[in-house]
């Protein structure tokens, strides 16, 4: 069995951050605590500090019902909430287990890891599916 430093010492090993890792952390106890709100007091809740601002849904707002879509199984209407966020979760899946067959198998340099998505081209292409993502979940009224 892999202990939990195991975990953090691999994932630092391939460029994850303490903070980024914290991060995710802390945003699934956050949404681990939405749900349970949701669910025993039959409130929504809004943990999107733009949309608390604006009044405006964000470019991810709806993630949060997507986790709680996606942790009940319902893929579907996880999509249709925010289809960026779902195809970012079977992304991390994806990666993740990319990385364990990696870390099983074989390693490549640092330096060849993160090419690929590096570039002016990866920042344009990231910004124009963020506003497609964001022009959907407007139109949706999330």
């Amino acid at each position: 069995m892999i202990s939990g430093r195991a975990i953090v010492h691999r994932l630092h090993e391939h460029g994850v951050s303490t903070g980024a890792m914290l991060g995710v952390s802390a945003w699934a106890v956050a949404v681990l605590a939405a749900m349970l709100v949701e669910r025993f007091a039959g409130q929504e809740v809004t943990l999107c500090v733009f949309k608390r601002v604006t009044g405006s849904p964000c470019p991810m707002c709806g993630s949060t019902r997507a986790t709680a879509l996606l942790a009940r199984g319902d893929v579907g209407a996880a999509a249709v909430m925010n289809p960026l966020f779902v195809a970012v979760v079977a992304a991390a899946i994806v990666w993740g287990v990319w990385m364990i067959v990696r870390a099983r198998t074989a390693r490549r340099s640092r330096a060849a890891r993160g090419a690929w998505m590096s570039g002016p081209w990866a920042a344009a292409a990231l910004l124009v599916v963020v506003g497609i993502n964001w022009a959907y979940v407007l139109w949706r009224g999330n």
